[in-house]
């Protein structure tokens, strides 16, 4: 197997990919590459996400679930800062592409079984799978904190996905997702490794939007960390490949209502808010 899925904690492989935590410890779980980053291996021809689909291997070409994502524009600001712009991918944020490996590895076994998919979400992630899942013919329940916001809300039911509000901290919404009900299948973003497999491919774009020169800073928005451990996943590979001889310096930066890494990191208490009002 060109690959391994492994507990963090007890380091457990899982063989199941519809497992979100370790069957043994309940502990989240990591996707890691067992081979090489080849640049030759690439689909140049393909201006999205699956040009790397070599590098995905649990999933079979012939099962990918895409809009469109990924191979999003770099665009030079000023000197030597560039934005790259994840605003354009389909449903407007970076949870694309984790949505899209995930369901692509996914849906046909899902079908089999006649499941449906199941996430927690307070916005991007809950539209991006909702979409994905509508793409792949899937049903599709989200679970939204009771004060979501309007545009959210109407944005995920817009691509056809139930949606269910749950009152409560935000940890409800989660519990209400991962809650047992016949054919459910729990796909949280936070906690999937697959979803959180699928954003290393921005480090490969990077890179190869850089011409294979690694910035020296990369600057990262965060909340939970996805993006966070994706963006570190795939330029690790690229190190351990020969790709690259050093990982850039990665920076995560977090809106002061929703820091918990920031909060985690200093040691101190934190409490998620009831209803965020940033933009990000």
């Amino acid at each position: 197997m060109s690959y391994e899925v492994k507990c963090l904690k007890c380091n457990r492989l899982s063989e199941n990919l519809f497992d979100f935590k370790c069957p043994s410890c309940g502990q989240p779980l990591s996707v890691k590459p067992l081979f090489d980053f080849k640049v030759e291996a690439i689909g140049s021809k393909n201006n999205s996400l699956w040009r790397y689909v070599k590098f995905f291997p649990y999933i079979d070409e012939s099962c990918i679930i895409t809009l469109g994502e990924g191979w999003t524009p770099l665009v030079k600001f000023t000197g030597k800062v560039y934005f790259k712009l994840e605003n354009l991918n389909p449903t407007g944020s970076f949870k694309d592409r984790g949505s899209s490996v995930l369901i692509s590895a996914l849906h046909r076994r899902l079908k089999e079984i006649g499941g449906y998919l199941s996430e927690d979400s307070s916005g991007n992630a809950g539209a991006s799978i909702a979409a994905y899942a509508a793409r792949a013919g899937l049903r599709a329940k989200i679970y939204v904190p009771e004060n979501v916001s309007s545009i959210k809300f109407n944005q995920i039911r817009f691509y056809g996905a139930e949606v269910v509000k749950v009152s409560g901290s935000r940890d409800k919404a989660t519990e209400e997702a991962q809650r047992s009900e016949k054919g459910k299948v729990y796909v949280g973003h936070i906690l999937h490794p697959l979803f959180r497999d699928g954003l290393r491919s921005l480090a490969y774009e990077l890179l190869e939007q850089f011409n294979w020169r690694a910035p020296r800073y990369i600057y990262l928005p965060v909340s939970a960390g996805t993006l966070l451990l994706g963006v570190i996943s795939g330029f690790k590979h690229m190190v351990e490949s020969g790709v690259v001889d050093e990982m850039p310096k990665i920076i995560a930066c977090q809106a002061k209502q929703v820091s918990p890494l920031y909060h985690a990191f200093k040691n101190l208490p934190y409490k998620p808010p009831e209803r965020v009002t940033s933009i990000a």
